[in-house]
């Protein structure tokens, strides 16, 4: 299934962190909901290379597709 919108997820929330493009990341509402809603942390590494961890600590590593 494709992403038909882009929500900005804070990495830190607010009010602790700030609204730059340091502190988001562009993700589809579904991942966006597993991360606010559904027990899922995000690690963002810097380089667009992300580490989800579900609720039960299982990691998955994803990165961006490149041209």
């Amino acid at each position: 299934d494709s992403c038909r919108a882009v929500w900005l997820c804070r990495r830190i929330a607010h009010p602790a962190g700030p609204t730059c493009i340091c502190n988001l990341c562009a993700l589809c509402r579904h991942h966006h909901r597993l991360k606010t809603h559904g027990g899922w942390t995000l690690t963002h590494h810097g380089d667009g290379h992300l580490t989800w961890r579900d609720p039960t600590g299982h990691t998955y590593d994803v990165w961006p597709d490149g041209p």
